[in-house]
């Protein structure tokens, strides 16, 4: 598991890591279909995920983001 530093317990602790599928941005019915259809040919997944992290001792979440530019990740309290 990883071990991240919790806000609520003051230390570093062991985090469980969970998967989240991301809010749906308003498209309109053509965009979704398309985008169904192409991923489907494609073999991705539909739903794209976002990692979410819960500290084990306090149940506190934190949200994990990837930065696409830098290729790093940003942890959101």
């Amino acid at each position: 598991m990883p071990e991240a530093f919790c806000n609520c317990c003051r230390k570093p602790t062991q985090h469980k890591v969970v998967m989240r599928r991301c809010s749906q941005e308003s498209e309109s019915s053509w965009q979704v279909v398309h985008a169904f259809f192409s991923k489907l040919l494609s073999g991705e997944h539909y739903y794209q995920m976002e990692q979410q992290m819960y500290c084990r001792e306090c149940n506190h979440k934190l949200v994990v983001t990837t930065n696409k530019f830098a290729g790093a990740n940003t942890v959101k309290v």
